[in-house]
């Protein structure tokens, strides 16, 4: 079954909504995490909101979150109201748009699957042109849970939410990065550079990261 069948309002609007395929990339300098912990939190849409183009270009925008190799989690449907033109500290401009969530698929936030083969980096797409790519795959009974370590080979994570991360003692990241030793690179986004470190000390990984959320010069 088509999602655009499942929920009628995308077939009435196909020529009127963008999808935003929410899977982090570096030109924002941020992981899919992000946005897991995002929609975890409750505040998916206000940073959704935050764009470095103007790229909700159409009055409605059906999210989705990556969540497995060609699964993606249905995050609502919202109304682009407005967008304006922001500086950020370092002078470049980002948009700032203003969005309602919609009640079309409302109680099926965080529960329904959707099957897309994306195998292209643009992450924002007219629905009209793949409303026959995307396949109800599953409906949860509960909300997907995003505060689970996603493993090893998909950690690349900001400052902010390794913060985020610490502060909150999410468990099952706190277990699985005291249980094993390694090297980690860090990467400096204002410069480029790069720093290799190691966590070998007890709690491995979780206390050496623990201690980097206290340095006020890492931002």
């Amino acid at each position: 079954m088509l999602v655009s069948e499942f929920i009628p309002f995308l077939n009435e609007n196909l020529n009127n909504v963008k999808i935003h395929c929410a899977t982090g990339n570096t030109e924002k300098g941020f992981s899919k995490l992000e946005a897991f912990f995002a929609f975890s939190k409750g505040s998916f849409q206000e940073w959704q909101e935050d764009q470095t183009k103007k790229n909700f270009e159409k009055d409605y925008i059906l999210s989705l979150i990556y969540i497995n190799k060609n699964e993606w989690l249905f995050a609502g449907i919202y109304q682009s109201l407005d967008v304006k033109e922001v500086l950020n500290d370092n002078g470049k401009i980002r948009y700032k748009y203003k969005t309602k969530l919609l009640e079309y698929g409302k109680e099926f936030i965080g529960k329904l699957v959707i099957g897309f083969v994306k195998d292209f980096r643009n992450p924002y797409l007219l629905l009209k042109n793949y409303f026959n790519d995307l396949i109800l795959c599953e409906i949860k009974k509960t909300e997907y849970r995003f505060d689970l370590f996603p493993g090893f080979s998909n950690v690349h994570i900001t400052f902010d939410l390794l913060k985020e991360i610490i502060n909150n003692n999410e468990s099952s990241w706190q277990t699985a990065l005291s249980s094993v030793k390694g090297v980690y690179l860090i990467s400096d986004k204002s410069n480029g550079k790069l720093y290799v470190g190691s966590a070998s000390g007890e709690n491995a990984f979780w206390q050496r990261w623990s201690e980097y959320r206290k340095w006020t010069w890492w931002k």
